[in-house]
C-alpha cells in the first residue's frame, strides 16, 4: 500500500511538472510572439519616408517653345514627299533639342 501511495505521488509530481512545462512553453511562445510583433511594428514605423514636393517656376526663353510648323503640301511627285519628310525630320530634331535644353535648364535649378 505504501508503494502504491509513493507511485501515485510520483505520478502526480510528474503530471504537475508536465503541466508546469506546458504552461511555461505557452508563456514563452506568447512572449516570443509579442517580441516579434514589437520588432515588426518598430521596423514598419521606421520604414516611413516623407517625400518633399517642391514647385519651381522656370522662365524658359521663348525660342525654346517655338517649333517649326510644317504644312502638308499636296504631293505631286515622289520628290515633294521626300522633301516634306526631310523637313519633318529637321523640325523634329529642332524640337527635340529645344526640349533637351529645357530639361537641362530645369536640372540646373
Amino acid at each position: 500500500l505504501e508503494l502504491l501511495k509513493r507511485m501515485h505521488a510520483q505520478r502526480l509530481k510528474g503530471a504537475y511538472k508536465m503541466l508546469y512545462i506546458k504552461k511555461s512553453l505557452q508563456s514563452l511562445k506568447m512572449a516570443s510572439l509579442v517580441i516579434v510583433l514589437l520588432i515588426l511594428l518598430n521596423s514598419c514605423a521606421r520604414a516611413l519616408e516623407l517625400t518633399k514636393a517642391q514647385v519651381v517656376r522656370l522662365n524658359v526663353p521663348s525660342e525654346f517653345l517655338q517649333c517649326e510648323e510644317l504644312t502638308l503640301p499636296s504631293p505631286k511627285s515622289q520628290k515633294d514627299v521626300s522633301a516634306f519628310l526631310i523637313d519633318l525630320w529637321g523640325a523634329y530634331k529642332q524640337c527635340y533639342e529645344n526640349i533637351q535644353a529645357i530639361k537641362e535648364l530645369n536640372d540646373a535649378n
